[in-house]
């Protein structure tokens, strides 16, 4: 009833795509906020001509961030050119981290570049890439990182004069403190430490990326959940949907069970609808399904369907509990005492449809409701037949609209039995099975204080007589 997970799940990575797309946006926007501010600080802290070199760096900045941007909206978040911009986008950073100011008149030796320790600005780049929602675009702007950090090690540890620890023959036997006092030297390099930089940019990615995945998962399981939830009600009380929404066995699976099942329509609807009118018609639906629905719910039942001005409803299903019967019994008897109130009168103000937003204030003024049926129009009569037996369940249709379905013997006999209130002149006909089955249940007395029987009718379609009961004093 859920429909197919496949299609859920493509609609969720379509909204994940869309949400994706608008933080790349953001995101350019934010970078160029943020550029613009450091620009301007270069511009006063920096003497000309040497910040010109920065400024034509952060202008490189600025457009790589809206190159992301237009790649990831015409092209989607997930095209190849997105792991090209934040592949570049690293390598820019480490160049501008890295490199030498070209109007610096006494360059700095190469090892000095790394004391600054820039590498932390790596992860606000990393941090930005998080709002792409994308765990494989995460885990390769981390092992971008990497390749860059390393690769410009590589290339600075064989320039002349550079030193490392592996350059040291008693690197084994130094002390630490002698170690970190020759680190101090402008021509040494720390390689094994700017190798863990690299090594920590990539866990933490893998850790991000198992974490933006598992985020992911969790929405798409959440949706499913709500939307089975929410299909649910639409059978089940709101307990029972809840209850069944967490449920790890499978609702639609076929099986045999006993069950309590009722139908209920309208008498003489097509006759009453031809006064009514189209605005009427509807109006009186809207409040007889939102009424009697409610009932079935009240009574712990499941709205099997509405079948045009009528509905059905079981009692005992997708679950049998205990009480079935009586329950089904007592929702009966409260939808022909419903049916008799006014509400359900067309010619009277049935309230506001199910739906339909706050109720009008019990002190203003009457009016004229396009809504209501009109006044004059003739009383509503309903028939109910309730019958209990075993009963086959479980979904029925194809995998683009499956529908959770009751059917047997027992769903015969109540659609007959309502049928048969037109012949007694009752609003209730119940089966001997369904008050034998309330008396079993140790339910309130149902003869002669509430039901009596008339004997025993056949109906259409069976070869045995079934026992009938009504109201007492229906008659």
């Amino acid at each position: 009833m859920t429909g197919a997970p496949e299609d859920l799940g493509r609609r969720v990575a379509d909204r994940f795509e869309q949400v994706a797309i608008t933080s790349a946006r953001y995101a350019a926007w934010g970078r160029t906020t943020a550029v613009v501010i450091v620009g301007l600080w270069l511009a006063w802290s920096i003497p000309a001509p040497h910040f010109y070199y920065y400024e034509a760096l952060l202008a490189v900045f600025i457009a790589l961030g809206w190159l992301n941007f237009g790649v990831s909206k015409r092209f989607g978040t997930d095209h190849w050119l997105v792991y090209v911009a934040a592949f570049v986008d690293m390598g820019l950073l480490t160049f501008a981290l890295l490199s030498e100011n070209p109007f610096e008149e006494a360059p700095l030796p190469a090892a000095l570049h790394y004391r600054y320790d820039g590498f932390v600005f790596f992860f606000l780049l990393f941090a930005g890439v998080l709002h792409s929602y994308s765990p494989r675009l995460v885990l390769w702007s981390g092992v971008s990182i990497a390749l860059w950090w390393v690769g410009a090690l590589a290339l600075a540890v064989q320039a002349p004069g550079v030193v490392t620890e592996f350059d040291l023959p008693d690197a084994a036997q130094m002390s630490r403190l002698r170690l970190v006092e020759r680190a101090q030297q402008s021509d040494f390099i720390e390689v094994l430490r700017h190798m863990q930089e690299a090594l920590v940019a990539v866990l933490v990615a893998v850790i991000a990326s198992f974490a933006v995945a598992r985020s992911r998962r969790l929405v798409f399981e959440s949706v499913r959940a709500e939307r089975a939830r929410e299909n649910l009600a639409r059978y089940f009380s709101p307990e029972v949907a809840t209850e069944l929404a967490s449920d790890e066995h499978d609702l639609g699976a076929a099986r045999r069970q006993h069950a309590a099942v009722l139908f209920a329509d309208i008498v003489g609807f097509t006759r009453l609808s031809e006064s009514l009118g189209p605005e009427g018609t509807i109006a009186l639906l809207r409040e007889w399904h939102g009424r009697l629905g409610d009932i079935v719910f009240r009574n712990g039942g499941t709205l099997d369907k509405y079948i045009g001005d009528g509905l059905m409803a079981t009692f005992g299903t997708p679950h049998p509990r205990p009480g079935d019967a009586s329950r089904a019994l007592e929702a009966a008897l409260e939808m022909a005492a419903s049916a008799r109130r006014p509400g359900l009168d067309p010619g009277l103000d049935p309230g506001p449809a199910p739906g339909a937003g706050n109720p009008r204030s019990p002190d203003a003024p009457p009016g004229p409701d396009a809504s209501r049926p009109p006044e004059g129009s003739p009383p509503v009569r309903i028939g109910i037949g309730l019958h209990f037996g075993p009963v086959v369940l479980g979904d029925i249709g194809n995998e683009r609209r499956l529908e959770f379905a009751v059917l047997g013997d027992t769903v015969n006999v109540a659609s007959r039995l309502e049928g048969l209130t037109r012949e007694l002149g009752v609003d209730l006909a119940v089966s001997g099975d369904l008050v034998a089955r309330v008396r079993e249940e140790g339910g309130p007395a149902v003869e002669p204080e509430r039901l009596v029987s008339v004997g025993e009718r056949s109906l259409r379609g069976r070869t045995e007589p079934v026992e009938v009961f009504v109201p007492a004093g229906s008659r």
